[in-house]
């Protein structure tokens, strides 16, 4: 604008952008004379534009410029039109006086006495006009070759216009890329690489801080239930609710699935982290409404501090998913990283190395603790422990080695030798003239495993053991994590005549609604209800429930953890079927236990369980 100013020596200059739909402008218009850039400003005005007026319609209409030499003319019998735009608004002779009065009005209202006006072009469309107005001094008016100039300034605006609307495209495009690859695309929350670099930069401040990683619980059965669409629905939900935390200090991502995470700078005590998780778990206590259904859903988080727990994104959000499933697994909601439980410590991943090579060097062995009715006092049954006797540490215990096998893997053949030492003790003792059942629990892992079926048919098979001689302990929650493939599998190993029964009963969500599907004939109640229960009257009136619910859907109950004559005696009034614990008898070798059954001498043995 400053430029044709200066050209063509004019007071007015305008610049009207016209928007897509061709009603509405954008008009800026130089004010000042120039003499100064202070004294220089624009005005920017939205305007509403109507194609019948205005000389910018018959410029945007036929895509050329308009030349008007005097405005200011009247209109009585001197032909307006023909003397306001001489040769240029030749064809607007033939327009109607009306016409010629609104061009007249839309400059007169404007200021404009004379004007030429010029269209700009972008590629093949009118997109605006350029009009210079009112020529100063005593400069002669305006001529055709002046509008031709001015048309050809208009090009370069043009040309120029564009310039800057494709360079605004291309970084709209590249902040939406950028976008794009740092947030995720249902919540709008950042995503793990941002989230990475943030906690880098974190990092960098030598400030102390926590990451936080939040997984949902029993998120699958809302997949299930409602289906992935409205999955999602509660994801963005989530989402939403998880960023109304965001401030200064804490930043929030999805890292996927039902995965999200929380970053919380500038932390330098635990009390800090507590009370800021409290607040993370506080924002599930509402429900979520999806499609109409009101839905509960709670959370589990993992949390590691900077720069205790690592000094890099990759170690600490590892370790924080360490210590989330370390909160899911034990129901705790949360719990802060500890080195020692880290299943994936460099000395814990060397032992994982030496426990598959285990089995093979006859490092594993099973010991049996029995177990003992609670009417007649006889040893019927034994639970069967294996054993990992280290040739260089001495002997483990199992928490040091079963939650490793259970991560991965090692599960399976771990597995397929407790069952083949399992069915070929129950056959040794049948040949003794013991005729007992044998019990095994299996994992969650092993749930999915496919030929677990086949297998077990085969080995009963191969020591001539009939399926109803073994059971098969799970637990709930190896069933949670995928309760339709447990149902399928059981349905599968009972149909064979294997007997099932629900290990620590009681620690999971949905214990009674397992009771009803599953084909289930025993129940043991969990060691944390039975421990104390003398002293304890609400676990004195969950153990007591425990027994009544089982003998009314007519399961046997054992009770673990009896560790008093006055617990056998409590459990023994209330109608335990079977007791197990220290008090009973601790664990022994298979030769000790043999020679204490036959001591026994059971007339009706019924049950020897065997447990990974």
């Amino acid at each position: 604008l400053t430029t044709a100013r200066d050209m063509f020596d004019a007071e007015v200059c305008e610049l009207l952008l016209f928007n897509s739909d061709g009603t509405q402008g954008r008009d800026v218009r130089l004010e000042g004379d120039g003499a100064s850039i202070a004294a220089t400003k624009l005005d920017f005005e939205d305007v509403r534009l109507d194609p019948r007026e205005g000389v910018w319609a018959r410029v945007a209409a036929e895509s050329r410029g308009v030349l008007i030499r005097d405005a200011s003319a009247t209109r009585a019998g001197e032909g307006p039109i023909g003397r306001l735009a001489a040769g240029a608004l030749s064809v607007a002779e033939s327009k109607s006086d009306d016409t010629a009065a609104r061009v007249l009005d839309y400059y007169r209202g404007r200021g404009v006495k004379a004007a030429m006006v010029a269209p700009l072009r972008v590629e093949d469309n009118v997109v605006g006009t350029l009009l210079v107005g009112n020529r100063r001094g005593s400069t002669a008016a305006w001529a055709n070759a002046d509008l031709t100039l001015l048309e050809t300034l208009a090009n370069h605006a043009g040309v120029a216009i564009e310039n800057s609307r494709q360079a605004d495209e291309l970084a709209h495009q590249r902040d939406e890329l950028e976008r794009s690859a740092t947030h995720d695309s249902l919540t709008g929350l950042a995503n793990r690489t941002l989230f990475r670099r943030q906690i880098t930069d974190g990092l960098a401040t030598k400030q102390p801080g926590a990451v936080m990683l939040l997984d949902l619980d029993r998120f699958k059965e809302v997949n299930d239930t409602l289906g992935h669409h409205n999955g999602d629905q509660l994801l963005r939900q989530v989402g939403a609710r998880l960023n109304r935390l965001r401030g200064a200090k804490m930043s929030v991502a999805r890292l996927g699935g039902d995965e999200f995470a929380l970053l919380l700078e500038d932390t330098p005590n635990v009390d800090d982290v507590s009370a800021a998780v409290a607040s993370l778990l506080a924002a599930f206590d509402a429900a979520f409404v999806v499609q109409g259904v009101t839905v509960h859903v709670e959370a589990s988080v993992g949390i590691s501090l900077y720069p205790a727990h690592g000094n890099d994104a990759d170690s600490l959000l590892r370790r924080a998913d360490v210590a989330m499933y370390q909160a899911k697994h034990g129901h705790t909601r949360y719990q802060i990283y500890e080195r020692q439980s880290d299943p994936y410590s460099e000395a814990r991943l060397a032992l994982m190395g030496e426990l598959r090579r285990a089995t093979e060097q006859g490092q594993l062995s099973v010991v049996y603790q029995p177990q003992q009715a609670a009417d007649s006092g006889e040893i019927h049954s034994v639970e069967a422990l294996v054993r990992w006797h280290h040739p260089q540490r001495g002997e483990l215990p199992p928490d040091e080695f079963i939650t490793l096998a259970e991560r991965s893997e090692i599960i399976h053949p771990l597995t397929r030798f407790v069952l083949e030492r399992a069915i070929e003790q129950s056959a040794a003792w049948a040949r003794d003239g013991l005729d007992v059942r044998v019990s095994v629990n299996l994992s969650a892992r092993n749930l999915h495993d496919a030929g677990l079926a086949t297998d077990i048919a085969a080995m009963l098979e191969r020591h001539s053991v009939p399926p109803s001689n073994l059971e098969l302990e799970i637990t709930e929650t190896s069933i949670e994590s995928d309760p339709r493939g447990t149902e399928e599998l059981l349905a599968t190993l009972h149909e064979m005549g294997v007997g099932i029964a629900i290990d620590d009963f009681g620690t999971g969500y949905s214990a009674f609604s397992y009771l009803q599907r599953l084909p289930v004939d025993e129940i043991k109640i969990d060691r944390s209800f039975v421990m104390g229960m003398e002293a304890d009257e609400r676990k004195h009136q969950i153990v007591r429930s425990t027994i009544q619910l089982g003998h009314n859907m007519g399961l046997r109950v054992v009770a673990e953890g009896v560790e008093s004559e006055l617990a056998q005696n409590e459990l023994t009034s209330l109608g335990c079927d079977v007791l197990q614990g220290y008090h009973i008898g601790r664990p022994m070798s298979a030769d000790m236990c043999g020679a204490r059954l036959r001591r026994a001498a059971v007339s009706r043995p019924r049950v020897l369980r065997q447990s990974v």
